[in-house]
């Protein structure tokens, strides 16, 4: 049978791995890194730089409603950012897992269909 384009065959090195394969969690680093990438550019976003970085330390505390509505560190914006961050996160996982499984049941079925078996 002819062997599909989509998928060709790679030599392996002697661990049994394709010399074209990444190393076990790199692509899990991978993902790691653009989320760190995207999430810094949501964080600049809100500005939480820019609150931060301007205000002087305080020796007590300040009810949050005598403080001026434009000092006030906003949770929803963050709160979202924290949940899009994580259900990237978990996508990208599953991606991995799947494209993995792809390349498991491909090889099952090569090697079903070199040992005879139906």
């Amino acid at each position: 049978m002819a062997e599909s384009r989509r998928y060709p065959r790679v030599d392996c090195g002697e661990d049994g791995r394709s010399k074209k394969q990444m190393k076990p969690g790199g692509l899990l680093l991978y993902a790691l890194a653009v989320l760190v990438v995207i999430g810094g550019g949501m964080w600049a976003e809100i500005g939480v730089t820019e609150v931060a970085a301007g205000q002087p330390a305080q020796d007590e505390f300040i009810p949050l409603d005598s403080v001026p509505p434009e000092d006030q560190l906003p949770a929803a914006p963050l709160l979202v950012a924290a949940y899009s961050l994580l259900w990237v996160a978990v996508l990208v996982y599953l991606w991995s897992i799947w494209r993995r499984m792809i390349t498991v049941e491909r090889d099952l079925s090569d090697l079903s269909r070199r040992t005879g078996d139906s």
